[in-house]
């Protein structure tokens, strides 16, 4: 039984006790209704609050993917050299145009080694990379945990519409993402949202 004062914050916030004991599920159903949603030219929005089962479910919906070009931003790591020297086989008006997308367009970055940016840069180059890494691969699949989470909310915003432009632009790319926030869907403008919440999970499709 739980306590009285576990109880009485079930009731205050609507959420059942046993989602702060059980370990998240994930139902085989939802994830191959996802797998089949998750098609080129699409992105797929995975929102819940933190420890409801987002990053378990983009796990097993990658491993139903297993004939697509997958890319984890989390596997990126980038060159300890000069931004702008992490991107050796683009002409460097491409490279610039890229990081500009990203919201690295100061010229003084472009300089720098990802040792000298902040946590934010850092991530916002990981994107640009991970981005130039699937631009000629065959039905490319770019998955993100924790989209945008060390970002500012406004620089977050940017960074989501970008990455909303460059899919429209390559629609042979699919983005999968998570995150806590639910702001982001407006600048987002996911194909799909699934709403994860300590077990119950919901497919909203957006319809066009």
């Amino acid at each position: 039984m739980p306590s009285e004062r576990l109880a009485l914050l079930s009731r205050w916030f609507c959420i059942p006790v046993r989602s702060g004991r059980e370990k998240p599920k994930v139902d085989e159903d939802t994830v191959r209704r996802i797998r089949k949603l998750a098609r080129p030219g699409t992105i797929i929005l995975v929102s819940g609050p933190s420890g409801s089962g987002k990053s378990l479910l983009l796990r097993k919906v990658c491993s139903r993917l297993s004939a697509r070009a997958i890319l984890s931003l989390d596997s990126i790591t980038i060159p300890d050299d000069a931004l702008v020297d992490c991107f050796q086989d683009e002409p460097l008006e491409t490279t610039l145009s890229l990081l500009s997308r990203v919201g690295l367009g100061e010229a003084w970055s472009y300089f720098r080694k990802p040792s000298q940016l902040s946590e934010g840069q850092r991530w916002r180059a990981k994107l640009a990379l991970a981005l130039h890494r699937l631009r000629n691969t065959e039905k490319p699949v770019l998955v993100i945990d924790e989209f945008c989470a060390v970002l500012d909310r406004l620089t977050a915003a940017i960074v989501a519409r970008a990455l909303r432009r460059m899919i429209d632009a390559h629609p042979n790319l699919c983005a999968i993402v998570a995150t806590s926030h639910d702001d982001l869907i407006r600048a987002l403008e996911p194909d799909v949202v699934v709403r994860c919440d300590f077990g119950k999970t919901t497919i909203v499709a957006r319809s066009g």
